[in-house]
């Protein structure tokens, strides 16, 4: 591997890290600009969780509602089965869990 390959994997790297940070943290200007150059949205970490589904598990309705738009799956599972919405009512997260509720119910665009 040469010397460039490793500083493009290493920038790879802190750009996906930045991506996780986005969704936790509910910066929804961040995640914006990931998804504006083709991130992917259905990527999983070492829990099988998406995006959407860390973003709805921190109660982050903006970020959430930006991932839907996105077109992130809203019936993800994580490695023991958890959507989602599962992960908003399991933390007490209400606007989130109205949400992905309604859009389940009524099959909805956000």
């Amino acid at each position: 591997m040469t010397r460039r390959d490793n500083l493009e994997r290493h920038v790879s790297k802190l750009h996906a890290d930045d991506l996780w940070v986005a969704a936790a943290s509910g910066n929804e200007a961040a995640m914006s600009m990931h998804l504006d150059v083709g991130a992917d949205i259905e990527s999983k970490d070492s829990n099988g969780r998406t995006l959407l589904s860390l973003a709805a598990m921190k109660g982050r309705r903006s970020v959430v509602t930006l991932l839907i738009k996105a077109g992130a799956n809203i019936e993800s599972q994580d490695n023991e089965g958890w959507t989602p919405l599962s992960l908003a009512v399991a933390n007490g997260h209400e606007a989130v869990t109205e949400l992905l509720l309604n859009l389940k119910l009524w099959n909805m665009d956000p």
